[in-house]
């Protein structure tokens, strides 16, 4: 019988549980890590020099040996490690990993906190294009992702040194849009690069159909990782401009979480569609949620994105936040201006006055 060593509020030692129950296998299961300490002990060492968990002992080898097998089983190792895991790591550990009574649920507690940054990205107009663009990305790198080996070594027949080539092609192209934009968003707002980053994900999913021949995905995926670039270089210094210093982990967390919730659609998407429908469907379909992802955030994000916003408070004559500097408009309600990021003195972005 198997014997697996591990403590079931891990999730590396869930994915085990899981396959083991998927081929109906019969183990015996010991308690190691963290509060079950085991893992320094000599004889667990003997089986993981590591001391980590999970592992599982006296059994075959359950990893395949076909490559076409094991690439389709470190898709989905990828997939649950990169996107599912960091869209639910919150709830797991809010509610599996800390014990009830460790749980704070006061006003400024788990939830609070867990939904911050969220609260913050989505009362923040800026903010709403770029989480628009996260689904044109997605679209694009799930094609990448997924597809590459379909298509490589499935559909032209090539080895493996023509693969890593092709994937390496994409990452140029990322990495040119990387080192060319510090100086571009010096001159360009970053509402347009990042919307013309867009447009050169989604047109490039439409002519995907037509990269027949390897020398041609060679000029296609480049152009796709340039678009990814685009997209996705201006997306931190947004991020920092959105947010006081204390706010900006929750943003970055919210930004990761709600970008990786895009990738949960996409990433099944493209496997799915590749083996029912072939690869030219599956670039025609990924190709129109790309495009509607650049429509919707060319229509959710403001083209006037001012630096500074004139508006108005209903706070005390002596409130910090007015600094000495508002204009009284009323009893008790005062107008300023400066730049604006959500926060207890705005909870709500403000309509400009004036």
């Amino acid at each position: 019988m198997l014997t697996l060593w591990g403590r079931t509020n891990s999730p590396n030692v869930q994915k085990v549980l899981r396959l083991l129950d998927e081929l109906a296998l019969l183990f015996h299961r010991i308690e190691a890590g963290m509060q079950h300490g085991r893992v320094n002990d000599a004889d667990f060492r003997a089986l993981n020099p590591n001391g980590k968990i999970p592992v599982l002992q006296d059994g075959a080898a359950l990893y395949p040996t076909a490559p076409a097998a094991r690439a389709s089983v470190d898709r989905w190792l990828d997939w649950q490690l990169s996107t599912l895991s960091p869209a639910e790591r919150v709830m797991f550990w809010g509610l599996v990993r800390t014990p009830a009574a460790a749980r704070d649920w006061t006003a400024e507690g788990a939830w609070a906190r867990t939904t911050r940054g969220a609260r913050i990205y989505l009362a923040t107009p800026r903010l709403r294009g770029p989480l628009a663009l996260n689904l044109a990305v997605a679209a694009a790198g799930a094609m990448v992702i997924v597809n590459t080996v379909v298509i490589v070594r499935g559909g032209f027949g090539l080895d493996d040194r023509a693969l890593a080539l092709t994937l390496a092609a994409y990452g140029a192209g990322s990495m040119a849009a990387a080192l060319l934009l510090p100086r571009i968003l010096d001159h360009v707002p970053d509402r347009t690069v990042m919307l013309a980053g867009a447009v050169v994900l989604a047109l490039g999913m439409a002519v995907g159909p037509l990269a027949r021949e390897w020398e041609a995905l060679l000029l296609l995926w480049p152009l796709l990782g340039l678009g990814n670039g685009l997209v996705l270089t201006p997306t931190g210094r947004l991020l920092r401009r959105s947010a006081e210093a204390g706010d900006r982990p929750a943003l970055f967390a919210a930004q990761f979480a709600l970008s990786h919730a895009c990738w949960l659609l996409t990433y099944p998407l493209a496997g799915w569609l590749g083996a029912r429908a072939g690869i030219a469907p599956t670039f025609v379909v990924l190709a129109v949620v790309a495009a509607a992802g650049m429509a919707l955030a060319a229509s959710l994000w403001p083209c006037d994105d001012a630096a500074e916003i004139e508006h108005e408070h209903e706070l005390p004559a002596d409130h910090p936040h007015l600094g000495g500097a508002a204009v009284g408009v009323a009893p008790g309600r005062y107008r300023h201006r400066h730049g604006v990021v959500i926060d207890r003195e705005h909870t709500r972005w403000p309509s400009p006055t004036g």
